[in-house]
């Protein structure tokens, strides 16, 4: 996916199921992420992760952990709103 499209995508969601590949896998997971580091509870957590080239810091409600992805390696997004059918 192109960092661009999901910039937008993620600030338009807020929470939503993102669908990638495995690092050195060609198996696909799920995580419930938030791009909004900004949390005061994420910010106590995230301990000098640091996106690199290609890369976005998320964080994956699914293991309460930060979770780095390559933009490359995402395969969709689906808004937390919709799977839980409240469309906030």
């Amino acid at each position: 996916m192109l960092q661009s499209v999901f910039d937008n995508k993620a600030q338009v969601m807020g929470d939503f199921y993102m669908y990638y590949q495995k690092r050195d896998s060609t198996d696909t997971t799920f995580g419930i992420c938030t791009a909004d580091l900004d949390i005061p509870y994420i910010q106590s957590r995230l301990r000098g992760f640091k996106a690199r080239e290609g890369e976005v810091i998320l964080w994956n409600w699914r293991y309460d952990s930060p979770l780095r992805v390559q933009y490359a390696k995402i395969k969709k997004l689906t808004p937390l709103g919709a799977v839980l059918k409240n469309h906030r």
